[in-house]
């Protein structure tokens, strides 16, 4: 399925996602705009838990501890919670064991279900909760989340004392795609039937399209565009749409330097290398900080590689139209979310110890909300179509 995605023209993979994206958006416009003043945000955005039965084929179980100390802080903190997809993983299991493997996170989330603070969407993984007997039947009764809304996608119209200053659209990100859309019926079994046993026995992850560099920063560009396009062809009163999605599992932040901050790192793993053979410490820490140096230098290796095999210019749109929560089911068991506080719209990483990672830069993750509304009203003349 995603070599099918990966061998498609990029024009043409673009159209469909942005087919997808459009009916949506169009299907969510049939309901009412929420609307929500700037002071009074305080939200924090997840998505791709992909929350299994705890066997060798789940994604979620080592980043339960991340999961479970990030939503409890902002619990305590008075945020909402939004959950932005593939929170189950339903194409690999049965839903019973899903729900019965994680009844302590989910007792964390009827906490906030209780305050009217929980809101969930669908993804492509877990589908299932597109049907709204479903969701009674399982989420309702089973899981004790009576009255969850699960909805596709959300508009929050976002005011300043009544005026509005842009929008927010919410969606799992699955939308167009051809393995999400129209191959599902299939791929569920076939997951089921085969991969999943595969995947159990060799601890492999099945965290696509994660796993494919190129297609991830495709998928992640043609949502982009989207709301760029959106922006752009938007005329009068218009509303110009920031999306915020999941799906990719690649958290993105368009003023996040990825590329600047991964080298200060990899300096900064040398110096504790180089210090630590200075001060005379055990072998084995020395041998502790060098793993970590080598283990950072070969992973910019790698992507300054397979970015040299792009087949076109990936470079996102320059207006800060896309935000990504990236993912809670990482291999080294950390998460990120996005956190909406106030005028503030950040990113943020909690590892396996349940420690948030503050960035060295406090500036580089983080933007004012009311900056995103304002260089998305004045986008430049519509693009023209090339296709």
């Amino acid at each position: 399925m995603a070599l099918k995605a990966k061998n498609q023209s990029l024009t043409e993979y673009e159209r469909k996602i942005h087919d997808g994206l459009n009916d949506a958006y169009t299907r969510c416009s049939r309901e009412r705009v929420a609307q929500r003043e700037i002071a009074e945000l305080r939200m924090i955005v997840v998505s791709d838990l992909h929350r299994g039965d705890r066997k060798g084929a789940d994604d979620f179980h080592r980043c339960e501890r991340a999961y479970s100390a990030a939503i409890g802080h902002y619990l305590e903190l008075g945020f909402e919670l939004l959950q932005l997809g593939d929170v189950d993983e339903l194409w690999e299991n049965p839903v019973d064991p899903v729900l019965r493997s994680y009844k302590d996170v989910t007792a964390l989330e009827q906490e906030y279900l209780a305050q009217g603070r929980l809101l969930r969407f669908y993804g492509n993984h877990d589908l299932l909760w597109s049907y709204p007997e479903k969701v009674q039947k399982h989420l309702w009764k089973e899981a004790r989340l009576e009255g969850l809304d699960v909805r596709e996608a959300l508009r929050l119209q976002v005011n300043d004392g009544g005026t509005r200053l842009g929008e927010l659209f919410f969606v799992h990100g699955h939308q167009g795609t051809d393995s999400s859309d129209l191959l599902a019926p299939i791929a569920k079994p076939v997951l089921r039937l085969l991969w999943r046993p595969i995947q159990a026995k060799l601890h492999f992850l099945s965290t696509t399209p994660a796993e494919d560099h190129v297609l991830r920063r495709r998928h992640d560009l043609a949502m982009s565009r989207w709301a760029f396009d959106k922006a752009r062809t938007a005329t009068g009163d218009d509303p110009r749409p920031v999306l915020i999605a999941g799906h990719t599992h690649s958290p993105v932040h368009p003023d996040r330097r990825p590329d600047v901050r991964a080298d200060a790192e990899i300096t900064r793993a040398r110096e504790e290398v180089d210090k630590a053979r200075a001060s005379g410490v055990p072998r084995e820490e020395v041998a502790s900080r060098r793993q970590r140096y080598e283990w950072l230098a070969a992973a910019a290796r790698r992507q300054a590689a397979e970015r040299q095999h792009e087949d076109r210019d990936l470079s996102p749109p320059a207006l800060p139209c896309y935000f990504n929560t990236g993912c809670c089911c990482f291999p080294d068991g950390t998460i990120t979310i996005l956190k909406l506080d106030g005028d503030g719209i950040a990113l943020e990483t909690w590892n396996r110890k349940g420690e948030r990672q503050a960035p060295e830069d406090p500036n580089e993750l983080q933007t004012q909300l009311s900056d995103v509304f304002g260089r998305m009203s004045d986008p430049g003349p519509p693009a023209t179509d090339t296709g």
